[in-house]
């Protein structure tokens, strides 16, 4: 084999490998399904807690912060 049949090879696998991902997204990890949905609860969930529990000062506190930080200061 030489380098270009080689390279076709991985070509085709990385194709194959994509369609095997998006096919197992489709079945089993698309917003239809209690998964999905478990997980989205377990970021939002103790988001909106901690946002609540906190008060808005806090959050005008690292609001700042974050502005700073992403604005190069």
């Amino acid at each position: 084999m030489n380098e270009h049949d080689l390279y076709m090879k991985i070509f085709e696998k990385k194709e194959e490998l994509g369609s095997l991902l998006k096919e197992h997204w489709q079945l089993y990890s698309n917003m239809g399904t209690g998964y999905f949905w478990i997980n989205l609860a377990t970021f939002v969930v103790p988001l909106i807690v901690w946002f609540v529990s906190t008060g808005r000062e806090c959050l005008k506190l690292l609001s700042s912060a974050f502005s700073c930080m992403f604005s190069g200061m």
